[in-house]
């Protein structure tokens, strides 16, 4: 028992100083981090918080990949952001956030590390450089959903999929011969969510670009075929088009 507790301590210390945002904390406070968080697995489709819930966690993500949501007001889920190994979220915690207000789900099998929102805190009050990077990583994602919400009021929905698209290969694909083919599945539910449309809407639109050869399917994931023509589409504003 206190062998694998050991294990547990050096992985996730191992993972800690190699993601990117706690960089600039000293060995010792990492090692800190590491104490005093704990992991846990997440099963793909399985939530992790709800909205309402108490936010007194905060969570790293180690591997996997995590989609925070949001319900429109006609009962539409929203897709915010998708987050990543080395990425952090229900932050909002630190800037006194008593409830969660969003849905954070696995959108594959993820492994977190969580800490106590006092923990973390007390991590911050020593580390300014350290508390300047997690404040600006909330001024990012506010920025983030405020674009998307901009999107969604003002651009159409082929507009919306292939930028998108474009974002995601960004994120999450890599170069074959053939194109930038997607790591990750998405489905064309996930893809709907994310841009605030319908599955049946999103399913049209790529199958037509599949005939046209601007992407392919390699099994369940995406290939971007033609990057050219998608930021084509995605600075066209087509009328008329439904959502």
């Amino acid at each position: 028992m206190h062998s694998n507790s050991q294990k547990q301590e050096r992985l996730k210390l191992w993972y800690l100083k190699r993601f990117n945002l706690f960089k600039s904390l000293p060995p010792e406070d990492i090692e800190t981090l590491a104490k005093i968080s704990y992991m846990i697995n997440v099963k793909q489709r399985e939530p992790i918080y709800f909205p309402g819930e108490t936010a007194n966690t905060i969570y790293t993500i180690k591997s996997g990949l995590v989609k925070i949501s949001k319900l429109s007001p006609d009962g539409k889920e929203i897709i915010l952001v998708i987050l990543s190994q080395g990425e952090i979220f229900g932050e909002m915690t630190i800037m006194g956030e008593e409830f969660r207000d969003v849905e954070a789900k696995a959108m594959e099998d993820t492994l977190l590390c969580v800490s106590k929102k006092d923990d973390f805190l007390n991590i911050l009050r020593k580390n300014p450089k350290f508390s300047f990077s997690i404040t600006k990583l909330i001024s990012f994602r506010l920025k983030q959903i405020e674009a998307k919400l901009e999107n969604l009021l003002f651009k159409d929905v082929p507009t919306r999929l292939a930028e998108t698209l474009i974002q995601l290969s960004q994120q999450y694909g890599i170069a074959t011969a053939r194109g930038a083919k997607f790591k990750a599945r998405f489905t064309h539910q996930d893809l709907a969510n994310l841009i605030g449309s319908t599955r049946e809407t999103v399913s049209s639109f790529l199958a037509a670009w599949k005939k046209d050869g601007i992407i392919d399917m390699e099994g369940r994931k995406i290939v971007l075929l033609n990057l050219d023509k998608l930021h084509q589409l995605a600075k066209s504003l087509p009328k008329n088009i439904p959502t």
